[in-house]
């Protein structure tokens, strides 16, 4: 049976990389804007099997950025995406994002280490490839004790994590952008998707 995705963009740029992957893993899917989606208080997100959340050109401080209800998606697993991450932690944390380190941002690519085994990763040969792509000025404080930090970069201690128990999964850099971590989707619909 196919599996149903639900496409959550807020304005990224790599739109056509998420949904090419999509495409390409031969799921059912929906793509919405999170304005006017998060809204719908009734929204059904229990019709999906998983939700992949996009990064955005918005930042956590500004007054009238994307908001989301987690509270009506706590059972569903969530792929969160650079800025939408960083909103899951600022939402049902409290946690803040400070500037990332360096003159340049996070606009580039950067050499990543693997911190921790995540099903995430299962396929992907980092000592190959052991690059990711940036696109943020902005990286989370800290993360929660229980989550489990999966991956680091020159930018932050925070480059991915993971908790299980909040079906959550954050990455602050770009899986979709280069052709050996768009795997990292795919895992995420066929080894976490239910």
């Amino acid at each position: 049976m196919r599996k149903n995705i639900l496409f959550i963009d807020n304005g990224t740029s790599f739109r056509g990389k998420i949904i090419d992957i999509l495409v390409e893993e031969d799921v059912n899917f929906c793509v919405r804007p999170w304005w006017g989606l998060f809204s719908e208080i009734e929204y059904k997100f229990t019709m999906y099997d998983g939700i992949i959340f996009s990064g955005s050109k918005s930042d956590v401080f500004e007054e009238e950025h994307p908001r989301a209800l987690w509270q009506h998606m706590e059972e569903i697993p969530k792929l969160l995406i650079c800025y939408s991450q960083q909103l899951y932690l600022f939402d049902n944390y409290g946690i803040p994002v400070v500037k990332c380190n360096g003159n340049h941002g996070e606009l580039e690519e950067s050499d990543v280490l693997i911190l921790n085994d995540s099903v995430l990763f299962e396929g992907i040969d980092f000592k190959e490839n052991p690059y990711i792509y940036h696109y943020h000025w902005y990286i989370p404080k800290t993360l929660p004790p229980h989550f489990k930090i999966t991956s680091s970069t020159e930018f932050t201690p925070f480059g991915s994590w993971e908790c299980v128990e909040e079906n959550a999964y954050g990455f602050q850099w770009h899986p979709e952008v280069l052709p050996h971590t768009k795997k990292i989707l795919s895992n995420f619909i066929n080894l976490i998707c239910q």
